[in-house]
């Protein structure tokens, strides 16, 4: 980041015209207090001011040096040691300049002893505001930076999830959804529209702009209830679900369609080649600012699907990963007949 003051125009203006009214007002001082060389007079006036404008440039360069610096007594230091010597070095710049300037001058004398503490107070007004100008451009400009950049994640985070939204709906559901719907138009068309508006409703859910990425754990539970509506109407009574959700937990806050893989899984390993009724049970529990989630589904351990543990799963795992900044949020147990993912949500 440049200076600001060399980098726009109304700041160059508004930082010239403060030293010109300065200038003025110096040269109107001395004036009143009955100096009578005029031009020692403007030759003063000038000089401080525009070597005072040359000290307050070169103070940005130091503030900058130091942006990276942290606490509020380390900054007071800085500060300290940093004004000592700038102050310190223009008053003794301006003094050896003007000794060379009137050497001899009887003004020169008297003036020196009358102007110090003005000098020194003008120097470190001017150092204060200055230095406080600069930290309030150096925060407008990170903030408009930090907008910028967060604006420009929403977007690729707002394509990210749709993309993957359309990797979790399996391609293989919507197929045989459709395809059900198209044979009970036939046989029983009240279902029909029933899984129609199940479906609408399903992908309705997933497809509607969601950018504040978590949702309550009920709203999460009743896209799966759609969801599993229409698997029911493929599967009839050879699908039960259980659901045991403690009433402190429907409220806390779950990453959008993180459950439905876990539904799809489940549906996938379990149901599709087994030949008795397979139950799916739902579980969540609220204990020390931590959301659980269980998915637990029977298997028959003797069939082709039963030998994998689901493609979803690493994506619910990254998913998690990046969201809460954590490993470990996801747990897969796997025994003879049962399959069981557990979520760990925090909610801190």
């Amino acid at each position: 980041m440049r200076n600001p003051i060399i980098e726009t125009r109304n700041l160059q203006v508004l930082f010239l015209s403060i030293l010109i009214l300065m200038t003025i007002g110096r040269i109107f001082h001395f004036v009143q207090i009955g100096v009578p060389d005029w031009t020692f007079i403007i030759i003063d006036a000038l000089l401080i001011h525009f070597t005072l404008a040359g000290l307050g440039l070169g103070l940005w360069f130091a503030i900058v040096f130091n942006s990276g610096q942290r606490g509020i007594y380390n900054l007071l230091i800085f500060h300290l040691v940093l004004g000592i010597i700038l102050i310190g070095g223009w008053l003794f710049l301006n003094k050896l300049i003007l000794n060379l300037l009137f050497s001899g001058s009887e003004v020169l004398s008297g003036y020196i002893k009358s102007s110090t503490l003005l000098n020194l107070v003008t120097a470190i007004v001017f150092y204060l505001v200055l230095a406080l100008s600069y930290y309030l451009a150096i925060f407008n400009h990170d903030l408009e930076v930090k907008i910028k950049n967060e604006s420009q994640l929403e977007s690729l985070v707002k394509e990210a999830e749709l993309g993957n939204l359309k990797k979790q709906i399996n391609p293989h559901f919507m197929f045989n959804s459709l395809n059900s719907i198209s044979a009970l138009t036939l046989v029983d068309p009240e279902k029909a529209r029933e899984m129609i508006a199940s479906l609408s409703e399903f992908l309705r859910y997933g497809l509607k702009e969601n950018l504040d990425r978590l949702v309550s754990l009920d709203h999460e539970l009743a896209n799966i209830q759609r969801y599993l509506a229409i698997e029911k109407i493929r599967f009839g009574e050879k699908l039960k679900l259980h659901q045991e959700i403690n009433p402190e937990a429907q409220k806390l806050l779950i990453p959008q369609l993180i459950l439905q893989p876990l539904l799809e899984n489940a549906i996938k390993f379990g149901v599709y080649e087994a030949t008795e009724q397979v139950f799916i049970k739902i579980s969540a529990t609220y204990h020390n600012h931590t959301l659980f989630v269980e998915v637990e589904n029977s298997f028959d351990p003797e069939s082709r699907q039963a030998k994998g543990d689901g493609v979803g799963l690493n994506n619910i795992r990254e998913r998690l990963k990046l969201i809460y900044n954590r490993v470990n949020l996801m747990k897969v147990n796997k025994t003879d007949h049962i399959f069981k993912v557990t979520l760990i949500i925090p909610q801190t």
